[in-house]
């Protein structure tokens, strides 16, 4: 199962991926021992307020593995010479 969620942090707990794991346990319902991988689709910063966040959109995955992004190049097509 996938699931996509957007998690609210410090400056200081966004670059510790177990601290994002667990609140994405935590926000998910589903237990941390359950994810089998986690992947950060978006990061920016909120700097509005007195105290700056880190906005994160993360992708969870319950029973499953990410599916491998396939590589640039495989992508491109030949261009015949001329």
């Amino acid at each position: 199962m996938i699931q996509e969620l957007d998690l609210k942090l410090l400056p200081a707990e966004a670059a510790d991926e177990g601290l994002i794991r667990q609140r994405a346990a935590e926000r998910s319902g589903w237990p941390i021992g359950e994810l089998s991988d986690l992947e950060v689709i978006r990061r920016s910063i909120d700097a509005r307020g007195s105290r700056p966040v880190f906005r994160l959109r993360v992708r969870i995955f319950r029973g499953e593995q990410r599916p491998a992004e396939p590589a640039l190049l495989d992508r491109l097509q030949m261009v015949d010479e001329r």
